[in-house]
């Protein structure tokens, strides 16, 4: 997935090796998921450039970068902007 690990509420549901987040599309393929996280988050960056909404994030902070996650990721994430509070790990880590 393209970006950055804050916050992942991991659906329950387990597809072989790879779990799929919990999502507003309800999509429970892996693939489609990323799929429209690509769509979205590109049409939500030029959007937060065009807007002129970029100015509002705070440069090289924390606040900034959450700013900018929530912005490109709240129509697909629930979570999208905030600090993750479970662990993400691959099946077989520890």
């Amino acid at each position: 997935m393209i970006g950055l690990l804050l916050v992942y509420e991991l659906e329950t549901r387990k597809k072989g090796y790879c779990l799929i987040l919990k999502n507003k599309l309800n999509i429970t393929n892996q693939v489609e998921l990323a799929r429209a996280e690509e769509k979205t988050s590109k049409q939500k960056a030029k959007q937060l450039f065009d807007s002129g909404d970029i100015n509002k994030a705070e440069i090289g902070t924390f606040a900034g970068l959450a700013f900018i996650h929530a912005y490109l990721f709240e129509d697909i994430y629930d979570f999208a902007g905030r600090i993750r509070e479970i662990k993400v790990r691959s099946p077989g880590q520890f």
